[in-house]
């Protein structure tokens, strides 16, 4: 089976809104975040990572990636 990752470009409200709505739905186990702001979607990875000590189902990661990662 492939390993698949959803990959989120972009880290504003409706991007973080949308990620937060797939960690809960749990529909892949790995994310990936591009934003021009560097700091912005490491700040929004880290914030992320906390909340997988409490979810009933935690996902694998959620990692900042260039955008050029993409090509």
């Amino acid at each position: 089976m492939k390993n698949h990752k959803i990959v989120l470009v972009r880290c504003g409200s409706v991007g973080t809104s949308f990620l937060y709505v797939s960690i809960n739905q749990w529909l892949l186990p790995e994310y990936v975040l591009i934003d021009i702001n560097h700091d912005l979607a490491e700040g929004n990875a880290l914030d992320f990572a906390d909340c997988n000590a409490v979810l009933e189902k935690a996902f694998v990661s959620v990692e900042v990636q260039g955008r050029l990662s993409c090509l």
